[in-house]
This record gives structure tokens, C-alpha cells and sequence, in this order.
């Protein structure tokens, strides 16, 4: 699975990082950056790899082939890799009557416009999110489906950090739902509007997982003792118990942070690796 979400510092884009599922698993980022003289982007991917590699491959010669002449716009930009995908695309599905398992999320940075845009596919199709959350994979409607709590005009005005956190208990929640076909780390990297990278600490990524999860867990059994009505005393316990653990978590919460502060950011291999290797 692999989503972006767009926030007011830009636009995060988040994925698995589990390459098939069983005894042929293997790991890799599924979040590939393009950088070029006047723009950056970052291509998400789901589906069958080797496509979506080379893809991305053929959408960096062409975008890097710009060497003169006035930086491009967004739209520019995008037309580039719109007809890029498209020719590839067609070159392997030809013109399918059914959404097929490869599509990918683009967050796209234009120094010229001063601000990034998150864009999806729909098989050849490339077209701008009009939601501000995007979600492809196994899971994708699961994933979309948490983050819809927070309606598009809320979303795009919440810092990064806050983006980071939704993004992480979505794509958490499908990990542990799915297990065969989401796993492995969580990866993250936001793209700003001033052309600038953040890469996020895996203890972070691994921080958030872990206290979405228990929450949700916590959260479902209250529901179900809420729903039991034969009794209002065993939900005045457990929303009794609710509360002291909720209050727990926080104080945990607030303690693990204040732990990490001020340390050196280390993420997790996999987007280092594939940001490394495109430098």
C-alpha cells in the first residue's frame, strides 16, 4: 500500500515497504524520488514492481533531459510524466477495461510555482487529487476510509507532523489487517513547498504504529460493551478502565517523545536506500 497526503507544509507520501508476501518476501521503499534542475518528484507505487520501477526510470530520464531553458510549472512538469506514464502504461496493459493492481501517487515540487501537488493515477490516467488523501494498494479503501474523519479542507491546513500521524495509523491499521499483502517498516517523506525533503526517525514511524494500534484495540471494546444492554455496570467499569489506560498511553506517549528529542534522525533503511542510490 502507498498514499499521499497533502498538509500545509506540502505534500507526505507513506508506504509498506513488503515486496510480495510468504517465503518470497523481500523489502524495498516503494516511495522513488526524481530529482531534476527544477523540480523534484516522488513517485509511489503499487502493484507489480519491476513495471513500476522502470516507469518511474523512464519518467527520470525524461524529466532530467530538461536542461535549459525557463523553469517549468507544475502543469509542465506533470504533462511530462502524464505522457511518460500513459506511453508505458499502454506499452504494458494496453487499454484495460478494469483498474489494474499498478497505479502510483506523484507528489510534484516546481521551483517556478513554489509549492508541490499530489497527483494519482488511474490506470493511464494522471489527474490532480481533488480529496487532498490518496490511497493505491492492497487495502486502499480501508486506508482511505480512516482518513475520512478529517474532511480535505481540514487536511490540507494541518502541519506535517499531524499528516504524519493520520498517515501512520491508516496505513498501520491495514498492515494489521492484512498481513499478507501489507508489511514489513512503514516509510514516510514529506516533500515541501520550498523544495526541501524531511525524512522521518523509524522509532517515530515505529512510535506512532504501535500507539494507534493499542488505542484502536482499546477503543473497539469499549464499543462493544457500550452495545451490551444488560448491564450499565460492566460499561461503567470499562469506561473507567478506558480512561486510566488513555491517560497511560498519553504519559507514555509524552515521555517516549521527550526521550527522542534532540537525537539524530535515522529512517528506516529502505528509504534510505532508495533515495541514496538517486542522489
Amino acid at each position: 500500500i502507498a498514499a499521499g497526503f497533502v498538509n500545509h507544509n506540502g505534500v507526505l507520501m507513506c508506504g509498506d515497504t513488503m515486496i510480495d508476501g510468504g517465503d518470497s518476501a523481500h523489502y524495498q521503499s516503494k516511495i522513488l524520488p526524481i530529482r531534476f534542475r527544477d523540480g523534484i518528484v516522488h513517485i509511489a507505487f503499487c502493484g507489480l514492481v519491476g513495471f513500476s520501477v522502470s516507469a518511474s526510470e523512464r519518467i527520470a530520464l525524461r524529466l532530467t533531459h530538461y536542461r535549459h531553458g525557463p523553469d517549468r510549472s507544475i502543469e509542465e512538469i506533470m504533462d511530462v510524466v502524464r505522457e511518460t506514464w500513459a506511453l508505458v502504461f499502454s506499452e504494458k496493459y494496453g487499454n484495460p477495461e478494469h483498474t489494474v493492481d499498478s497505479q502510483i501517487v506523484v507528489s510534484v515540487h516546481s521551483k517556478s510555482d513554489g509549492r508541490s501537488s499530489l497527483f494519482h493515477s488511474e490506470n493511464e490516467i494522471l489527474s490532480p487529487s481533488h480529496t487532498g488523501v490518496q490511497c493505491i494498494g492492497a487495502g486502499d479503501k480501508i486506508a482511505q476510509y480512516l482518513t475520512l474523519w478529517f474532511p480535505f479542507s481540514s487536511i490540507s491546513n494541518i502541519h506535517s507532523q499531524h499528516a504524519l500521524e493520520i498517515a501512520i495509523n491508516a496505513l498501520g491499521r491495514v498492515k494489521q489487517y492484512m498481513p499478507n499483502a501489507v508489511g514489513g517498516s512503514l516509510v514516510a517523506v514529506q516533500l515541501n513547498h520550498d523544495g526541501t525533503e524531511n525524512f522521518y526517525d523509524a522509532r517515530e514511524i515505529n512510535r506512532i504504529e504501535k500507539y494507534t494500534k493499542e488505542f484502536d484495540l482499546l477503543t473497539r471494546s469499549l464499543l462493544l460493551c457500550f452495545m451490551d444492554f444488560r448491564t450499565s455496570h460492566d460499561f461503567d467499569q470499562n469506561l473507567k478502565v478506558f480512561s486510566e489506560r488513555v491517560a497511560g498511553f498519553r504519559k507514555e506517549w509524552f515521555a517516549e517523545n521527550k526521550e527522542h528529542e534532540g537525537m539524530m534522525i535515522f529512517p528506516p533503511q529502505e528509504i534510505i536506500d532508495a533515495f541514496e542510490k538517486r542522489r
